[in-house]
């Protein structure tokens, strides 16, 4: 049965992705799992490099023992996190949770699960600042083939979403998963596109209609002029829309998602979630 998988860091706790997590998992009907992993220990010989190889062997021992401890310690506070999660879920209405604590490369493990995840949710922004990209956001994009909301603010319902929408492939296919397997079934849909030629944004813009249209789905299109983001945001800002929904790049495309200037532009100024849809 597929899950709505929520992923935890233990160092920078995301509760607005617990309650996320619990807000879909009882929309959806689904199990909600929790997941925390904790990277691999270097070993001696991998210290020993780092250091140079006239290291002293003490030196990496201690250091050894002392990332050892460390990651005890991260073990013990994630299994309280998680503990504190899953009785909250339940508290709330979800009929079913559980949590994982693995030890690992975050996206090796997500590729385990990934045939059993309807949805992924994380936290965007990291340390708390505004302009850093969260650390689980480009393992969860590499590793995972389903719809990924990446949460940077507090908890609101989703009673409205936009869909930014260009006429590629990629966005082609985001529009085709959002018909066929609709999360925010009941919110208000927007698909807007941001060009320079009104005549071509108006095209595409009715083909989109027409595409909601044969599924029997509601949609209001919008043609916004100017700088991409700033229009996105000043046009969710307008219409108070609770979720951008993004296609997300192929794997290879990866980098240019998380460092190219546009997407990085949004995903780092944007103050509403994220959804990436594969």
């Amino acid at each position: 049965m597929e899950k709505i998988l929520v992923c935890v860091d233990v160092l920078e706790p995301c509760r607005e992705s617990l309650h996320y997590g619990v807000y879909l998992a009882k929309k959806l009907d689904l199990p909600l799992m929790f997941l925390y992993t904790i990277e691999p220990n270097f070993t001696n010989a991998e210290l020993a490099c780092s250091f140079g190889i006239g290291a002293s062997g003490c030196v990496i021992e201690d250091l050894v023992e002392e990332q050892s401890q460390k990651n005890e310690n991260l073990c013990k506070k994630g299994q309280r996190i998680l503990e504190e999660f899953c009785a909250y879920a339940k508290e709330q209405g979800v009929k079913e949770c559980f949590s994982m604590q693995r030890d690992g490369d975050l996206e090796e493990i997500l590729k385990e699960y990934n045939d059993q995840i309807r949805l992924a949710i994380a936290g965007l922004k990291g340390g708390g600042k505004k302009n850093k990209i969260g650390i689980h956001t480009e393992e969860l994009v590499r590793a995972l083939n389903v719809p990924i909301l990446l949460v940077n603010s507090a908890f609101k319902e989703i009673k409205s979403v936009m869909m930014a929408y260009d006429g590629s492939n990629l966005a082609k296919k985001a529009i085709e998963q959002a018909i066929k397997r609709p999360i925010f079934k009941e919110a208000k849909r927007y698909v807007v596109n941001v060009s320079k030629d009104e005549k071509a944004s108006y095209e595409l813009l009715a083909q989109v209609s027409q595409i909601f249209k044969e599924a029997n789905l509601n949609v209001q299109t919008q043609h916004l002029n100017g700088e991409i983001t700033q229009a996105l945001f000043d046009f969710g800002e307008k219409n108070d829309i609770d979720l951008l929904i993004m296609g997300a790049y192929s794997h290879h495309w990866v980098k240019s998602i998380l460092f190219g200037s546009l997407t990085n532009d949004i995903l780092t100024k944007a103050k509403k979630p994220l959804l990436l849809i594969r």
